[in-house]
């Protein structure tokens, strides 16, 4: 009944919400990707692909469609070396 009942609250809650983003992060071999998904963003057309993304010092930056190779390709060096 409580996964019911959490449910419920999401679901009322995304509904009032103006925007909805959804941060995950998955474990990939030796280390961790994180990804974004804007599920809704009131009054704005939205990209509905989920997307990469990192933090590091200068904030938070996610992965276009096209940086997505060179991004991929560094994530495979970088782990290569370690």
């Amino acid at each position: 009944m409580r996964l019911e009942e959490d449910l419920k609250e999401r679901f009322s809650e995304e509904y009032l919400a103006d925007g909805v983003i959804i941060l995950q992060s998955s474990q990939v071999e030796r280390g961790r990707v994180r990804i974004i998904e804007i599920e809704k963003m009131r009054g704005t057309i939205v990209d509905d692909q989920i997307r990469p993304y990192i933090i590091d010092e200068n904030g938070v930056k996610v992965i276009s469609e096209k940086d997505i190779f060179s991004f991929a390709a560094e994530l495979l060096t970088k782990r290569m070396r370690e």
